[in-house]
């Protein structure tokens, strides 16, 4: 197997450009008999990284939870698809930690509201 070592992905040893990236492959290791790619520990698990957009959540969360700040996680999530594909994945990275973090906001927001309003109802209920 080769290693691409710009996207994280292996490859067999017949190709020479990397499907994915485009980046060329190194040549394969070969010895005593089997194969051995030159796969660091940490660049490996860095490549192989799926980034979310989490936009799933964004929009749940605007719907049925907060929609001023679920809004603000649907516009991060809408960024990390183009960031992917500009190959930054710093940006792609750091909007999708935005995304799933004013997600969880929105969620939270959305949760105390309505255990607010439940209190809010018993009070008033007892009081009258």
């Amino acid at each position: 197997m080769k290693y691409c070592s710009n996207c994280g992905m292996n490859h067999p040893d017949s190709v020479n450009h990397c499907p994915n990236c485009g980046a060329v492959l190194p040549e394969a290791n070969v010895s005593v008999g089997f194969k051995m790619s030159p796969v660091p520990e940490s660049s490996a698990n860095q490549g192989a990284v799926k980034i979310e957009s989490h936009i799933v959540k964004a929009i749940i969360s605007t719907i049925c939870c907060c929609l001023p700040i679920g809004i603000a996680a649907i516009v991060f999530a809408a960024k990390v698809g183009p960031s992917l594909k500009a190959n930054n994945r710093e940006a792609a990275l750091e909007a999708s930690k935005k995304a799933n973090l004013w997600g969880n906001i929105s969620i939270g927001v959305g949760l105390m509201t309505q255990i607010l309003w439940i209190f809010l109802y018993q009070f008033i209920q007892k009081h009258s």
